[in-house]
Formats: C-alpha cells, sequence, structure tokens
C-alpha cells in the first residue's frame, strides 16, 4: 500500500493489471470495505459508501483506487492521478 497527499495522506492503491486482483482485494477490505469481483477484462466492481448509500465503482486495470473513509473509495485513471496527487 502506497500513501497519496492531496490536502491530507489518504491510503491508495495502483490496480495495475489482473495480477494485482488479490491485492486489490486485500486493500479494499484493509480500508473497511468488500471485496471487489473481477470481470474477464480485469475490470474490478466494488462498493463504496457514498452519504450512507452503496455505489458501485468500476475499475479498469491502469486505474488508482483511494481510500477516502472506512468503507469509502473513488477511483481516478493513472494520468489523472499523477496530475493531481503526489505520494509520500
Amino acid at each position: 500500500m502506497l500513501i497519496c497527499k492531496p490536502k491530507q495522506a489518504q491510503p491508495c492503491f495502483f490496480y495495475r493489471s489482473s495480477a494485482d486482483q488479490q491485492a486489490l482485494n486485500t486493500f479494499l477490505v484493509h480500508c473497511g470495505g468488500s471485496q471487489a469481483t473481477f470481470e474477464p477484462t480485469g475490470k474490478a466492481l466494488f462498493i463504496t459508501d457514498r452519504k450512507g448509500q452503496s455505489v458501485s465503482i468500476f475499475v479498469m486495470p491502469g486505474s488508482w483506487v483511494r481510500c477516502l473513509d472506512k468503507g469509502q473509495f473513488t477511483a481516478v485513471p493513472d494520468r489523472v492521478f499523477q496530475q493531481q496527487f503526489e505520494l509520500v
């Protein structure tokens, strides 16, 4: 697990490829979420909590997943992540 820093440090995970499926699940559970399901293309699907509602997130390989709070996640493509965040 790496730490990314917008205004405050947050746990983040780079989902490079389908080879990282187990590591992504470990990250999600560690941050209070549930395990993802995976499509044959490697796309991951998992649930995040938004204002008390369960919302699905689809994550393609090559994306960063950030833990905003316990069970709350967001994801962005690597290009966007590199423009907006720095690893610390």
